[in-house]
């Protein structure tokens, strides 16, 4: 049995990934080594993945269930090329013309991304804010669904490509149950095991079975 933590982080991945269509791509951890070309346009990107979670000391009880609140983490990011050769802006001896075609192209770019952007955040909340999503496609109950914020960064620019990325959260509550220790399988030992007695006039006998129950 698994905390239901790692249910909740499962059913957010898929319940994005179910209805993100051709308009973004979903990961179910954080990749940094993704690159710009991977980004662009309706391949954005949405890594989803458990961040932290808190068990409030006045929340269950001594023995459980416990209250667990949960942090699952959404970074978002776009990207958008750009139809002019933005490396000019980086030629002190770039021809003045050429500079001002390539920062109109550059800002052209960052609109596009930051448009792009703000729609990916639409679709993400309405998908996990819905009314029908509120047990995140759970079979079990889920208390305080929540996204309380999000955060836009500020745009990058690789090469021809303008980068940017975001994040929101999503939190809620469940309950966690722990079964106990569980045992680890083991092979079955026989043996005996010589033991003085007390008048140390002799030795006593036992059979250890080290069998998993």
């Amino acid at each position: 049995m698994t905390m239901k933590f790692q249910d909740i982080r499962d059913a957010v991945i898929t319940l994005l990934g179910t209805y993100a269509g051709s308009d973004f791509r979903v990961l179910g951890y954080q990749d940094p080594s993704k690159a710009a070309e991977t980004v662009l346009d309706e391949s954005r990107l949405v890594e989803a993945y458990f961040k932290r979670g808190e068990f409030p000391k006045s929340g269950g009880a001594l023995n459980g269930p416990f209250d667990h609140e949960i942090t699952i983490n959404l970074d978002l990011t776009v990207g958008k090329a750009s139809e002019g050769d933005l490396a000019i802006l980086d030629n002190p001896s770039a021809d003045p013309e050429d500079i001002k075609t390539a920062l109109a192209d550059y800002k052209e770019a960052k609109q596009l991304a930051d448009r792009s952007l703000d729609e990916l955040f639409d679709k993400v909340w309405i998908i996990l804010m819905a009314a029908n999503h509120m047990d995140l496609g759970m079979s079990e109950k889920v208390s305080s669904r929540w996204i309380p914020d999000m955060e836009k960064d500020d745009p990058v620019r690789l090469g021809q490509y303008i980068i940017l990325t975001g994040s929101t959260r999503l939190t809620c509550r469940v309950q966690e149950e722990s079964t106990g220790v569980i045992p680890v399988p083991g092979e079955k030992f026989e043996g005996e095991i010589r033991v003085e007695d007390n008048t140390n006039e002799g030795r006593a006998g036992i059979l250890v079975d080290n069998a998993t129950p």
